[in-house]
């Protein structure tokens, strides 16, 4: 499989930027450095994870009992919730990523293996398995080995199998009913 490799995530200090921006028209009091690199710590600077976080702290959280101002919004805490909440909403982005690993079941046990079995997978990008998942943007190389490619994608997928496991494993356990007509 070929590809063209573009990297395009954001840096710490990029994002950085970008909330200092916010920062000039908002005067939140932010710690711009440390919010910058929260969000890159759970986004890896995914654009849209990145773009997603800062929009549920400007316009959902804003106002709640907990964060009653912009200071308490743009805080650790702030990051904490919003990324809760991006964990419990629908979003096309996490559409795709599941209808992929539906498509790729080879990928799917990849990805099962790596969260659930602790397994490690040495980069290869003439695997089609590790070049498929690299190039949707689901795994990602470190120091020769695969890993998931930022804690939301770790975070939304691991809550996906194990919910998939619960439901399965309530339906084998029910009782058999009987079919009508």
């Amino acid at each position: 499989m070929k590809y063209f490799k573009v990297d395009m995530s954001f840096s710490a200090s990029e994002i950085a930027g970008m909330l200092m921006e916010y920062e000039s028209e908002h005067q939140t009091g932010m710690k711009v450095d440390k919010i910058a690199e929260e969000i890159f710590e759970y986004t890896d600077g995914y654009p849209f994870l990145v773009s997603y976080i800062c929009h549920v702290m400007d316009e959902e959280l804003p106002g709640e009992k907990r964060f009653h101002s912009p200071k308490s919004v743009w805080t650790r805490e702030g990051v904490s919730e919003a990324v809760k909440r991006i964990l419990g909403q629908p979003a096309t982005l996490f559409d795709s990523m599941c209808r992929q690993i539906d498509l790729y079941p080879e990928l799917r046990k990849m990805i099962y293996a790596i969260l659930f079995q602790g397994k490690s997978f040495s980069y290869n990008p003439d695997n089609f398995v590790v070049g498929i998942g690299t190039m949707f943007g689901f795994v990602k190389e470190n120091r020769g080995l695969i890993e998931i490619a930022n804690r939301i994608f770790e975070m939304r997928l691991y809550n996906l199998f194990l919910s998939e496991e619960e439901v399965d494993s309530a339906i084998h356990q029910s009782p058999k009913i009987r079919q009508l007509g």
